[in-house]
């Protein structure tokens, strides 16, 4: 956006709203209006962690992992961050991996769901889960309600205890 602004490159959606630019696309039928945004895997990785093909392709298998075993619609917002040890609470799932140690990875599901998944079973589907996305290397797994530009808070806030 700030290139398109110092080169005075203009959109025809600059004047709309997110909800207006949906309920245009409702009505042309597109049948992506009511998806939840999702931007480029390099949103996913925290400053200071290098944009390398491995990790983006550790964050999209840890994605993946996440929608197949939550069962997890196009509707509702999930990412799979990839942040470092500093970003991390001591309240979080932590779990070892058999592989080169690659930092920590912040779950963030829609905060009513992944309330919903930690009273059902006391979270151990959620345990289960970050065992699974630690195998594709990371030391520690959190998870977090979604937060749009998550990846850029520096947060130091409570995670959901498990």
């Amino acid at each position: 956006l700030l290139a398109a602004q110092d080169f005075n490159v203009s959109s025809p959606l600059d004047e709309f709203s997110k909800l207006q630019v949906r309920a245009l696309a409702k009505e042309f039928g597109l049948f992506n209006h009511d998806y939840a945004a999702s931007p480029c895997l390099r949103s996913r990785l925290a400053f200071g962690v290098t944009a390398t093909e491995e990790n983006l392709r550790r964050i999209e298998r840890a994605e993946q992992l996440v929608r197949q075993n939550l069962q997890i619609g196009l509707q509702q917002n999930m990412r799979v961050r990839h942040i470092s040890s500093e970003f991390t609470s001591s309240n979080s799932i932590s779990s070892s991996s058999g592989e080169r140690p690659v930092g920590s990875a912040r779950i963030e599901l829609d905060g009513d769901f992944l309330q919903g998944l930690q009273e059902v079973d006391g979270g151990e589907r959620l345990q289960r889960l970050a065992e699974q996305v630690s195998q594709l290397g990371f030391v520690k797994v959190v998870f977090q309600p979604f937060r749009s530009g998550g990846v850029a808070a520096v947060r130091r806030e409570t995670s959901l205890q498990l």
